[in-house]
């Protein structure tokens, strides 16, 4: 139990220290971006699925957005990257009982799609669509 406890606490520090990185304002931003990253990859070796779900989700939510900012080195493979970890949060997230974080992650990879526009533009654009639609189910006027 102090193992795992232990492991909890490593794994917050890294996905705090991803977060640190994301919002400083020193440093060449997206070299930032690539250290939170690796943060954020730390953290998920560290976090279980099975016993702290809400913050593997998180992490995984927070890599994708991570990744789809991105703009060093292969932009397709990132955003891919993005796309596999956005969607790895719905394991998760789902509508029924995460709602907010289900309709943030289907904006994400509505954005994310919508960058990946340039090789299968109407494929993209109608699952970008579709993403923002479900997103109009959560965030509503009345809401």
């Amino acid at each position: 139990m102090h193992d795992e406890n232990e492991r909890q606490f490593a794994a917050h520090d890294q996905f705090a220290r991803g977060i640190a990185y994301i919002s400083s304002q020193d440093g060449a931003y997206q070299a930032n971006l690539e250290k939170a990253m690796t943060c954020f990859q730390a953290a998920l070796d560290l976090y279980s699925l099975e016993r702290v779900p809400a913050d593997w989700a998180k992490a995984q939510q927070t890599l994708g957005m991570t990744y789809r900012k991105l703009f060093l080195g292969s932009r397709q493979k990132y955003l891919n990257k993005a796309l596999a970890a956005l969607q790895a949060s719905l394991e998760v997230y789902t509508r029924e009982f995460y709602p907010r974080e289900w309709a943030c992650t289907q904006y994400e990879m509505a954005l994310t799609y919508v960058s990946l526009l340039p090789t299968n533009r109407k494929v993209y654009l109608l699952k970008a669509i579709s993403c923002l639609q479900a997103c109009l189910d959560i965030y509503t006027y009345e809401a």
